[in-house]
């Protein structure tokens, strides 16, 4: 149970009632698929005609945030333990990708998209920061940004293709 709210619309026959709100889903909601669901008149007070349209179900689907490279993002780690995750894909690959999380004593895990770990790191950005580079293939891979020793803070994370330049001398 997320939560609930009652309320009493004061209905007459034959009248509607719309009510909106705002469900506050927390960041460490693992990413799959939820069902919300919705009960009216749960104790039966209001006498209807069709008692049995009372239940409202849809479905929700958490996902990732994505990251685009290039892009950086800005986040907090507010609690201890706190992990937060992004996704990004790469095409046209083989790519040399970097992913850079500064701020504060961070860590930094990149995954496949089963969220095994390929790269881990904790102190090659400098400053307390994480840098990971690594050459990737085509796919949809997984980043994974937290404190270092259950710190928190708040964060930046980049991620930027590495590219090379060679050019020949006459």
């Amino acid at each position: 149970l997320i939560g609930n709210e009652t309320f009493n619309a004061g209905l007459e026959v034959g009248r509607r009632s719309t009510r909106d709100f705002t469900l506050t889903i927390p960041n460490t909601t693992a990413h799959r698929r939820y069902y919300l669901g919705m009960i009216l008149d749960a104790n039966n007070t209001i006498a209807e005609s069709d008692e049995n349209n009372n239940v409202v179900e849809i479905e929700i689907n958490i996902v990732r945030p994505r990251v685009v490279i290039g892009e950086a993002k800005r986040g907090t780690i507010a609690a201890s333990g706190q992990r937060d995750e992004y996704e990004f894909t790469v095409t046209g690959g083989p790519k040399t990708v970097m992913v850079r999380l500064s701020g504060f004593d961070t860590y930094l895990y990149l995954k496949d998209s089963n969220g095994r770990t390929i790269a881990e790191d904790g102190d090659s950005g400098g400053n307390g920061g994480s840098l990971i580079q690594k050459v990737l293939s085509d796919g949809t891979y997984i980043i994974q940004a937290m404190g270092y020793n259950n710190k928190t803070g708040n964060y930046t994370l980049s991620l930027s293709e590495v590219t090379i330049d060679l050019v020949a001398e006459s």
